[in-house]
């Protein structure tokens, strides 16, 4: 299990421990350089720009000074998503914490798989890596007109928080989302996949997150109704 002696590896290190992850259909291949170029040209892609955090176009070399930077530390975990071996989209987690375990997330599609219903898809892969490293509690930004995120992660019960600068902040809690993707992988048939990669530790996150959600309801139910006539 991940603790504070994971902030002095390096990502390279970290994701050789976690091992090939290929499950759900898909194979998560850690970035490297060679990647940069593709992932240039799907972030610069009209139908995915407009919905970045930096709505600035991007070059190759821009990409992999970051790329360099991201690479020295240990907060952050990127992969570009292939379905066979064709890439098919870019997922991340930044700034994670490892004492806390938490993270924040971030996805994109090759502009050419946009509509082809892979997000769920990527959600349950890159979940193996979370459960993998040990993290838990997940938060996303998402730009307001983004429907296809937000419908995403509705769909996985994510909690907003607050609404700010033209983005929603959502928050994840582990139980919850891996409820949710247990039964959207039942309604893709892959429910036996699921349950193979996450047995036990599933029952132990969905017995947590429904005594978390029994406790907010009793709190709830203590507070004065505040609406008035």
């Amino acid at each position: 299990m991940p603790d504070n002696q994971m902030a002095n590896k390096d990502i390279h290190e970290i994701c050789s421990e976690i091992g090939k992850v290929q499950a759900f259909g898909l194979e998560c291949r850690l970035l490297d350089e060679d990647h940069l170029p593709l992932l240039c040209s799907w972030r610069n892609h009209s139908d995915v720009l407009p919905f970045m955090n930096d709505t600035r176009k991007v070059s190759p070399d821009i990409l992999r000074f970051w790329f360099r930077r991201i690479s020295k530390g240990s907060t952050a975990i990127y992969h570009v998503v292939f379905r066979q071996n064709q890439p098919v989209g870019f997922t991340g987690l930044n700034y994670i914490d490892w004492i806390n375990r938490t993270y924040e997330e971030e996805t994109f599609l090759n502009p050419e798989y946009i509509g082809h219903k892979l997000g769920l898809h990527i959600y349950l892969c890159r979940e193996l890596i979370v459960k993998k490293l040990g993290l838990e509690t997940a938060f996303v930004s998402i730009r307001i007109g983004n429907g296809r995120a937000i419908s995403l992660v509705n769909k996985l019960a994510y909690e907003l928080l607050n609404t700010n600068n033209g983005f929603h902040m959502y928050r994840s809690e582990c139980g919850t989302r891996r409820k949710a993707l247990k039964t959207i992988a039942r309604a893709q048939g892959m429910e036996d996949e699921f349950i193979l990669h996450f047995g036990d530790e599933l029952d132990r996150h969905i017995l947590q997150a429904s005594s978390i959600s029994g406790m907010k309801q009793a709190i709830s139910a203590d507070k004065p109704d505040m609406i008035s006539d």
